[in-house]
């Protein structure tokens, strides 16, 4: 299996430590993955992850299908949930190789906002994993611009207009997760998945059918689950 990490870099220490961290939990947690990393240069704070991204896709153009998973990840991954890093292996990623996912860790927002598929559900932009395949199909990773316009005319569905860049930034978080809900890709949790591949590995068994964000969130737990 081969994995490669675009981090996008805004130069500094930060950029160097999340490196050495990245480095550090592919040897340990799946040293059975080939994994290689690339820097792309972020501008324009948080929101400019999202461009950056775009721009290390452009870079790899069609050798990006030699991967089975692309990691987007900024230096602000280690910020997320120790379980959602600590279980991540290659058994994890092995359940759901070659399937149509974007895999991380979910979060859940009182009102929904998309486009096309409305959902109260977004995986944090820090640390994310999807196939080379998804993200050809979303063309962009960017949502909405850095201008704090949201498009041409009126923002989407949920969202209003503003121009902090927190702001911008969760809404192209949101944004990105509904529209890979519209193609046809699941947004999967890690800890949700990793309970589930301690147990479907050791039987042989294939994942099945991924329930939708909501059912995860409810089911998620830090242990097996009886099949």
């Amino acid at each position: 299996m081969e994995v490669v990490t675009l981090l996008a870099d805004q130069g500094g220490e930060t950029s160097n430590l999340a490196e050495k961290v990245l480095a550090r939990l592919f040897a340990h947690q799946m040293p059975e993955v080939l994994h290689e990393l690339v820097k792309v240069g972020s501008s324009g704070g948080y929101a400019g992850r999202f461009s950056a991204w775009d721009r290390g896709v452009a870079q790899f153009g069609k050798e990006l299908e030699r991967f089975d998973f692309v990691n987007l990840v900024t230096p602000e991954f280690r910020w997320l949930k120790t379980e959602s890093l600590s279980r991540l292996d290659g058994d994890v990623l092995s359940l759901v190789r070659r399937r149509a996912v974007a895999l991380g860790e979910l979060g859940v927002h009182d009102d929904p906002v998309g486009h096309g598929q409305l959902t109260r559900c977004w995986l944090r932009s820090s640390f994310l994993l999807m196939p080379p395949a998804e993200l050809r199909l979303l063309r962009t990773l960017e949502s909405v611009q850095c201008s704090g316009l949201y498009g041409a005319s009126k923002p989407p569905e949920g969202l209003a207009c503003s121009h902090d860049p927190d702001d911008l930034t969760l809404s192209n978080e949101r944004l990105l997760s509904s529209r890979l809900l519209s193609q046809g890709c699941s947004i999967v949790d890690v800890i949700w998945l990793a309970a589930r591949a301690e147990s479907f590995m050791e039987l042989e068994r294939p994942l099945g059918v991924i329930p939708s964000c909501h059912v995860q969130l409810s089911t998620r737990d830090l242990g097996k689950v009886s099949l």
